[in-house]
C-alpha cells in the first residue's frame, strides 16, 4: 500500500498526498524562536526547522535547496539583516509566512543597518506574508530586483513604519526595480513611512524600462519625497488597479509614454486618479497607443470607450441632449429615438415635449375626468358633452341685472332653473336677458313676471315657445314635456343674467343653467 502523507500546500489547505516521493519540489521550514542552523535540520517544522532564512540562502547548495521549493516561516519568526544582503539566487522559490501568521505574529525581518537588504536575484521568486520593519535611520533599500530578473511575485507584504518609534527609522526606497523587471506582479502591499521620516524618498521605484507590471492594492502612505510610484522609463501594457497613494512628492510618476492594459479604481490623496491619464480604451488618442488587448465590438469598432459611455448616459440625465421641444443631441433610430419618437423611421425631432411627454398626455387624460368639471379644458373631450353649472346668490337688483354665467369660445344651448333661498321680500318683476358678445347686444329672452311673493324653495323656469319666466312656491312641480315643455335657449357668447324691476338686493336665488355644447371649445362658467 502506498504511503501517505499529509502534507501543507502554500497559500491552501493540507492535502493528502499517496506518494510523496514523486514531488520534485521540497518544503523547508524557518523558525527563529524554535529553529537551529544546521544540515540536519529545514524539513520539518518546530525543532526541525533552521533558525534562519538568511542560512538556508547562504548553504543552498549544501542543503539541498531547489529551484521550486517551499519556505515556509513560522509565525512569530524574526530574523534580523545586519551589514548585507539577504540574495535570493535560487529561481522560482516560494517563500511565505505560515498562513496563519496574522497581526505581530506575521513572520518579520529586522533591517539593522542602512545597507541591510534583500534581493530577489533570480527569476519567478514568489515572497508573501512578511513584514519589514527598518530599525536603523536611512536604510537604502527594503527590497530589490537587479537587472534583468522576470516574473517575481510580492505579495500581501508590510513596509512598517520605524521601530525607534519617534519616526526617525526608515526605508529611503522601499522596493527597487532596477532594469528590465518584466512580468513583475506587486499585489496587496502596504508600504508606509512615518511622518516624521526625513530620508524616505520612493515608495516603489522602477528605475528602468520594465513591461507588463502589476500594480493591484498597493497602499503607499507617508512623507516619500520623490514619489511612491515613481518609474524612470516607458513602459508597456501595465496594469494599475485599486491602488491607494498618498505621499509628499508625486503620487503617480508613471513615465508620460507608458502605456496600460488595465487602469482604474486608484485614489490619489482621496480623488480618483484614471480621469485623465494615458488609459487604452479612454479615449481616441490613448486607443491609438496600442490595441492589444482590445476586442472589436459588435458593430465593428475597435472599443466602446469610456468617454462612449458617459456620453450615452449623460443623454439621460443633462441638458447635453439638448434643451426646448424635442433633446436635438438623440441620434435616430436609436433606442432613445425609438421611446420618443411618432414617426417611422425613428426621429427624436418627431416629439414635443409639450404634447408628447407623459406630463403632458397625463394632462390630456385628466381633462375629460368627469368628477372635476369646473376645470374642464376647450377642446378636450368634457368639453363636446352636456352638462351643468351652478351660480348661487342670485341677486334682485334695482331696473338692473346680476351676471349668473359666462358662455365663451363658442355657443351653447341651455335650459335654466333658479331655486328661491331666501324670500323676494318685496314688489319686483324679472325677467332673463343675454348680453352678446359679437354683435354686442343686450337681448331679452324672456317675459317680465312678478316674482316678489317666492319664499324659500319656490322655484323660476322658462317654459313655451315665447319662453314665459314661470314662478312656482313649491319647489317641487311636474314639468310637462308635451304641451308646455320647458324651453331651450341658444346662448352665443357673452353673459347670461337675471333682470328685477325693483330693489331687492340681497342674495335670493341659486341658478342652475344646464346646457349642451355646440362647438369643442365652448365653456360655460358661473359669472363672478
Amino acid at each position: 500500500m502506498a504511503k501517505l502523507e499529509v502534507r501543507h500546500i502554500p497559500g491552501g489547505d493540507s492535502v493528502f498526498l499517496t506518494d510523496p516521493e514523486s514531488q520534485t519540489e521540497a518544503t523547508w521550514y524557518v523558525d527563529s524562536v524554535n529553529g537551529t542552523n544546521d544540515a540536519g535540520h529545514g524539513k520539518l517544522p518546530g525543532t526541525g526547522a533552521l533558525a534562519s532564512l538568511a542560512y538556508l540562502i547562504t548553504n543552498a547548495t549544501t542543503l539541498g535547496l531547489a529551484a521550486g521549493d517551499n519556505i515556509e516561516l513560522a509565525a512569530s519568526h524574526n530574523e534580523n539583516i545586519a551589514n548585507a544582503q539577504i540574495s535570493i539566487s535560487t529561481a522560482g522559490l516560494h517563500i511565505y509566512g505560515h498562513k496563519e501568521a496574522a497581526g505581530d505574529r506575521r513572520p518579520r525581518f529586522d533591517y539593522d543597518h542602512a545597507n541591510a537588504e534583500i534581493t530577489l536575484n533570480a527569476d519567478n521568486i514568489h515572497l508573501e506574508n512578511v513584514v519589514l520593519l527598518p530599525s536603523v535611520t536611512g536604510v537604502l533599500i527594503g527590497i530589490e530586483l537587479p537587472s534583468g530578473v522576470t516574473g517575481c511575485t510580492l505579495n500581501n507584504i508590510e513596509w512598517a513604519s520605524g521601530e525607534d518609534g519617534s519616526g526617525t527609522d526608515e526605508f529611503v526606497k522601499a522596493l527597487v526595480l532596477t532594469s528590465g523587471n518584466n512580468d513583475t506582479v506587486m499585489r496587496d502591499l502596504k508600504i508606509l513611512s512615518h511622518a516624521s521620516a526625513a530620508g524616505s524618498t520612493h515608495g516603489i521605484h522602477v528605475a528602468a524600462a520594465a513591461n507588463r507590471l502589476t500594480f493591484d492594492s498597493v497602499l503607499i502612505d507617508g512623507p516619500y519625497a520623490t514619489g511612491g510610484i515613481v518609474e524612470a522609463a516607458a513602459g508597456l501594457n501595465h496594469v494599475c488597479v485599486g491602488c491607494s497613494v498618498d505621499v509628499t512628492g508625486t503620487n503617480y510618476s508613471f513615465h508620460a509614454s507608458s502605456t496600460f492594459a488595465k487602469r482604474y479604481g486608484n485614489l490619489d490623496a482621496g480623488a480618483p486618479t484614471d480621469a485623465a491619464d494615458n488609459l487604452i480604451g479612454f479615449n481616441n488618442n490613448d486607443n491609438a497607443v496600442s490595441t492589444a488587448n482590445v476586442a472589436a465590438n459588435d458593430d465593428g469598432s475597435v472599443l466602446e470607450r469610456e468617454e462612449a459611455i458617459k456620453d450615452y448616459v449623460k443623454q439621460l440625465f443633462s441638458v447635453a441632449a439638448g434643451t426646448g421641444v424635442y433633446p436635438s443631441g438623440v441620434v435616430d433610430d436609436t433606442a432613445w429615438a425609438m421611446l420618443l419618437s411618432k414617426s417611422n423611421p425613428a426621429s427624436a425631432s418627431s416629439y414635443d415635449n409639450q404634447t408628447d411627454s407623459l406630463e403632458a398626455i397625463s394632462d390630456q387624460a385628466q381633462k375629460i375626468d368627469l368628477v372635476t368639471m369646473g376645470t374642464v379644458a376647450a377642446g378636450s373631450l368634457a368639453a363636446c358633452m352636456e352638462r351643468c353649472v351652478e351660480k348661487t346668490g342670485v341677486t334682485c337688483e334695482n331696473n338692473t341685472t346680476d351676471d349668473m354665467f359666462t358662455i365663451s369660445g363658442g355657443p351653447v344651448y341651455g335650459m335654466l332653473t333658479l331655486i328661491n333661498t331666501v324670500a323676494v321680500g318685496g314688489a319686483t318683476n324679472a325677467k332673463l336677458q343675454m348680453t352678446t358678445t359679437s354683435p354686442a347686444a343686450t337681448v331679452d329672452l324672456s317675459t317680465a313676471v312678478a316674482v316678489g311673493a317666492l319664499v324659500g324653495g319656490g322655484s323660476i323656469r322658462f317654459v313655451g315657445a315665447a319662453g314665459v319666466l314661470t314662478p312656482d312656491a313649491n319647489g317641487a312641480v311636474i314639468v310637462d314635456p308635451v304641451t308646455v315643455a320647458d324651453c331651450w335657449f341658444l346662448l352665443p357668447a357673452g353673459t347670461l343674467k337675471f333682470h328685477s324691476s325693483a330693489a331687492q338686493a340681497a342674495a335670493r336665488f341659486t341658478a342652475y343653467l344646464r346646457f349642451k355644447p355646440l362647438s369643442p371649445n365652448s365653456l360655460v362658467v358661473a359669472a363672478a
